[in-house]
């Protein structure tokens, strides 16, 4: 919401890092005046908390207002609430990360920050070089990793995916990493490299590190992921 009381976001929310990371975003482009308002502190929107305290977005404890069986379609009329309190000025306060919040979990949020924008760079120099060596093989990384960055690491361009084949490709990601998006991934990568008549450019060995060290700085982020969700108690 922002200072104002309106409601700029209101919605379900899936309580995953991934999906809280989105939810930052998203609030992060309402402006310097927005903030999150909640119905309580801690247990089930511990690691949610942890999250956006960590980006610097301001928590706001709004008592009062009953945020049980807010799932399903009741979501947006307790924002609302929220934001009428707020409007009002009664029953708020500013949480106070630094004592009010779980520490550990913030410090793991701070590390998942971190993690994910490394990967965020790593990512988009691997975009570039497979662009620059085959204009469209690019587009497999809009699917879902590891299958595509696997594959990028393994057979580092058109002519590599086309000495393995489209049979040999699907074996390899499947045996590697059981991805599910596994035949999604080797169908469009064959798409793109259909227009790829020339020489990969001497990109092959730049595409090989450059998947291997975005594998690694997904492994991390995903890791790190798994610890927010056991230290707030939700996986």
């Amino acid at each position: 919401m922002l200072a104002n009381g309106h409601v700029g976001l209101a919605g379900l929310t899936e309580n995953t890092p991934v999906a809280i990371a989105g939810l930052v975003a998203e609030i992060g482009f309402l402006g310097e005046d927005a903030a999150v308002g909640f119905a309580e502190v801690g247990g089930r929107v511990a690691l949610m908390q942890a999250m956006i305290a960590e980006a610097g977005l301001p928590i706001l404890l709004v008592t009062g207002v009953a945020s049980r069986g807010s799932e399903g379609g009741a979501a947006p009329a307790v924002a609302e609430a929220i934001a009428e309190r707020v409007r009002r000025g009664r029953g708020v306060r500013v949480i106070d990360p630094a004592t009010e919040l779980d520490p550990e979990l913030m410090r793991l949020a701070a590390q998942r920050r971190t993690a994910a924008t490394a990967l965020a760079a790593s990512l988009g120099a691997l975009r570039e070089t497979v662009a620059e060596a085959c204009p469209g093989l690019e587009r497999i990384l809009d699917l879902d990793p590891p299958g595509p960055l696997v594959l990028l690491h393994r057979f580092s361009g058109a002519n590599a995916l086309r000495m393995a084949g489209w049979d040999g490709a699907l074996a390899y990601l499947r045996d590697i990493c059981d991805a599910p998006n596994a035949e999604a991934v080797v169908d469009r990568a064959f798409t793109a490299i259909r227009s790829c008549t020339g020489p990969d450019g001497g990109t092959e060995r730049r595409t090989t590190d450059l998947a291997g060290d975005t594998l690694r700085a997904y492994g991390e982020r995903v890791a790190l992921d798994h610890a927010l969700l056991h230290r707030s108690g939700l996986g």
